[in-house]
């Protein structure tokens, strides 16, 4: 993913971070060949990791275009993030952003069904 791709993502992500309230939760996992956890894990979005959060989209190297695209290592750690968790939400979202071009050509159906129950999923294909 590069140029318009990753301007978009960004934009998405600043989006995404606005809509959130003080009581929600997010993390950001970036991957290419590998999987980064951004944020280092779940965070609360007070106003002021708000801020913390939209420099690091707007500045963090691995939401740069990388080496290759391996969606299942992004996919990995999100399902494990939600797995570890210590509180449930009765709502949980797992957002899938990529460029649709995995070089990995895996099957993927073992590690959907890892996915909490109730979580809801989208994939966004950034084409």
């Amino acid at each position: 993913m590069q140029g318009e791709k990753i301007a978009l993502l960004k934009k998405t992500l600043s989006y995404i971070v606005e809509q959130l309230k003080s009581t929600d939760r997010l993390s950001i996992i970036s991957f290419d060949t590998v999987a980064n956890d951004v944020l280092g894990g779940l965070k609360m979005m007070t106003t002021d990791k708000k801020v913390v959060v939209e420099n690091k989209i707007q500045t963090h190297a691995c939401l740069n275009a990388g080496g290759g695209t391996h969606i299942g290592s992004g996919l990995q750690m999100g399902i494990n993030l939600l797995n570890q968790r210590k509180t449930k939400n009765p709502l949980t979202s797992l957002l899938l952003l990529t460029d649709g071009q995995d070089n990995q050509l895996c099957d993927y159906s073992d590690l959907i069904q890892r996915i909490p129950q109730g979580t809801m999923c989208i994939t966004a294909c950034l084409v």
